[in-house]
């Protein structure tokens, strides 16, 4: 029978012990023996474990073999247990069978003994066998339970039953989501789950299409909740029919919201690069039209006396282009095609000038004020730029008044220390130039805040607002080392408040600003003018020709060299587009340089940088 067996024997009478061994290994059994002759002894002897099996004789001293025989399963359930005796009555005998006793065998006929022996044993180990099956059964379906129960995905079974979806059953996820607990789910149609009957038409045309077709499908849809709306990636499958005979569906479900948040930032980035390509595009254009219109108004006002009463058309025409500047300026920012020109500017004064500009943006029903520092305060910033910054405030401002109110921008200085910085996540100690714009219009709620300075977000109607004013305006106060915050409540108005990094200038001596209102002096020398816009180079051969100079053109970069061959020696100066068809301004200096290496030139662009990297300029 394999290996040794190990066989407890409770026997008093020492013969009899060894006649049962005796008969064992006469069989060819590869038994050790060990006897209980007492209860003490079999209870030392069960302490001892490893027993294959226990044979008992009936009547021992001290020792009911009702308690022994309980003892002994007790202590080795799985072990089996014959009696050997020798006498029973029928009756005792299926009492006994009864309470656990596996077989019994009388002393006077111990040819039964093997045989009953070996068949305990077997039966022993398909028991035990069947034993552990189960309980790996239940270890693997509690292991699958927690699995199920922990999961974050929603998973569960359904039925379809005509135009109604009946759950048999879900995991904790999926009763959270539909705000009961999971026995509760059990039995009740999606309807009486709180799943919108739009939602419901969905996955009946998706569980349908299921099973018809035989295979999984995945779907995504959008799905209203209590606490707002929210994607939702679903897979059903047929997995066979219900004890009714109706359909049975296995489903698993997953939040997708924040993936698709990403999805949507992604497409509208891609919307804003598109945009920009395009913006940079029509920009450069239109830069180089108002170029013209600034540049012979110019020419047509230096020509005109002080007193000429169509002097003042000549400057509205300019003050017009500055504004129309200020907005191409902005546009090629926008598109990353312009770079950031800081210069030391006093705020206030930028505030002062661009008034009477804000005047016209906004309607004669909003009041109008502002309110400067007494002292001016000085930031490394670009003017245009904080110009449409204060362009872009202001628009929103108009539009949350439509009925009239107020409008307020002030500046001031502000010092932000470690407490202010905690209390509201970001700035930097310091000093900073500050300039506030409070309106008195609609307000907004907490979640409109959250995302006013998102790109394409906007309340306003169709048509009304493209929502990248807010976006602009935070990325420009970004590219300058400040922050901007926005302070409303509905009804209450909106102030925004923006932070410049503070910088302390001394004031120009009146010798300085004397020597910069002096007109530039004119020259006889020769100049070589190459612009691919026709419209500039009759601008810059018009205003250079009146003050002296010679001018040769040149239509693009390679026209340039050609025609600097022609005049080498005499040509003093080289003026150079940097963007041209054939041969780029840079492409055309260098081979200008390398025949006249002390040659000064003048480098004219729209956007530099796609030219010129900074080791060029």
């Amino acid at each position: 029978m394999g290996d040794r067996m190990n066989l407890l024997i409770t026997e008093d009478d020492k013969a009899d012990f060894l006649l049962v061994e005796s008969h064992l290994k006469k069989h060819g059994l590869d038994i050790r023996c060990r006897q209980a002759a007492s209860m003490e002894d079999l209870a030392a002897a069960l302490d001892e474990g490893s027993w294959d099996a226990v044979l008992s004789d009936f009547s021992i001293p001290g020792m009911e073999f009702r308690e022994t025989l309980a003892l002994i399963k007790e202590r080795l359930p799985n072990v089996p247990i014959i009696l050997v005796s020798g006498s029973i009555g029928d009756e005792m005998a299926v009492d006994l069978l009864k309470e656990g006793l596996w077989d019994f065998v009388l002393k006077d006929n111990l040819a039964r003994l093997v045989p009953a022996l070996e068949r305990g044993l077997r039966e022993a180990a398909e028991t035990r066998a069947r034993r552990d099956a189960e309980s790996a059964l239940q270890e693997s379906r509690a292991t699958l339970q927690s699995f199920y129960d922990s999961s974050s995905l929603m998973m569960g079974v359904a039925e379809l039953d005509g135009e109604d979806i009946i759950a048999v059953y879900g995991n904790a996820s999926a009763g959270r989501f539909f705000q009961f607990g999971t026995e509760k789910i059990s039995g009740r149609t999606a309807i009486e789950l709180g799943i919108p009957p739009e939602v419901n038409r969905l996955w009946l045309e998706h569980i349908r299409h299921c099973w018809n077709e035989g295979a999984p499908i995945r779907f995504e849809y959008e799905h209203p909740a209590p606490w707002g709306k929210q994607w939702l990636a679903a897979t059903v499958a047929f997995i066979g029919e219900g004890r009714r005979g109706r359909p049975r569906f296995s489903f698993v479900a997953e939040d997708i919201t924040e993936h698709k948040k990403l999805e949507e930032q992604l497409l509208q980035s891609q919307k804003i690069e598109a945009i920009g390509l395009l913006a940079g595009g029509v920009a450069h254009d239109f830069n180089n039209i108002l170029s013209a219109i600034v540049g012979y108004a110019q020419l047509t006002q230096m020509k005109m006396q002080e007193d000429d009463p169509l002097r003042s058309y000549i400057e509205h025409i300019l003050e017009s282009c500055n504004r129309a500047s200020v907005l191409t300026q902005s546009l090629l920012a926008f598109s990353r095609k312009q770079p950031i020109r800081l210069e030391a500017i006093d705020l206030n004064e930028v505030i002062r000038k661009f008034e009477k500009f804000l005047l016209r943006l906004i309607r004669e029903d909003i009041a109008f004020k502002t309110a400067c520092a007494k002292t001016p305060l000085f930031a490394m910033a670009d003017k245009g730029q904080v110009e449409q910054v204060l362009m872009n405030l202001a628009t929103n401002a108009r539009d949350a008044m439509p009925n009239g109110g107020k409008l307020l921008i002030e500046t001031k200085i502000a010092t932000l220390h470690q407490e202010f910085i905690k209390a509201h996540g970001y700035g930097k100690t310091g000093e900073y130039a500050v300039i506030e714009v409070s309106d008195t219009g609609t307000g907004m709620d907490a979640r409109t805040r959250g995302r006013i300075f998102e790109p394409f977000f906007t309340t306003k109607e169709s048509g009304k607002g493209t929502g990248l004013g807010l976006s602009m305006a935070y990325g420009i106060v970004k590219k300058h080392d400040g922050f901007i915050n926005v302070y409303s409540e509905p009804g209450k108005g909106t102030t925004f408040n923006i932070y410049l990094p503070l910088i302390r200038v001394e004031r120009e001596s009146e010798q300085r600003k004397e020597e910069d209102a002096m007109p530039p002096r004119g020259g006889m020398e020769t100049i070589l003018v190459a612009e691919d816009d026709a419209a500039l180079r009759r601008l810059n051969k018009a205003t250079l020709s009146h003050f002296g100079y010679t001018i040769i053109e040149a239509i693009d970069g390679a026209d340039a060299v050609a025609r600097f061959l022609e005049n080498r020696e005499i040509i003093r100066l080289v003026i150079l587009d940097g963007i041209m068809p054939k041969m780029n301004g840079k492409e055309a200096y260098r081979e200008i340089k390398a025949m006249r290496p002390e040659l000064k030139c003048i480098f004219m662009s729209g956007y530099s940088e796609d030219i010129f990297g900074k080791e060029d300029l």
